[in-house]
């Protein structure tokens, strides 16, 4: 529900309102107004750029976890 806007969360099929891009448009918007190919390639998008972040966020917190190791092999060599 973390991406459902607060309004929306209560809807049957809150997943459908999710902003898929910079001018808003839903899973709603797309079976209402546009094509199949519009809403794939909107979804596609959107995943690819949660994917993006995701993977970001992994790398940043995981980066101190990966100094410590590289200071405890140094530690174990001497």
């Amino acid at each position: 529900m973390k991406f459902v806007p607060q309004e929306r969360q209560s809807e049957s099929s809150p997943c459908r309102f999710i902003h898929l891009n910079e001018k808003g448009e839903t899973v709603d918007y797309f079976y209402r107004c546009g094509t199949q190919l519009e809403l794939e390639e909107a979804l596609a998008g959107w995943l690819r750029g949660q994917i993006t972040r995701i993977e970001q966020q992994l790398a940043t917190s995981t980066r101190p976890w990966l100094e410590q190791r590289v200071e405890f092999s140094k530690l174990a060599e001497t």
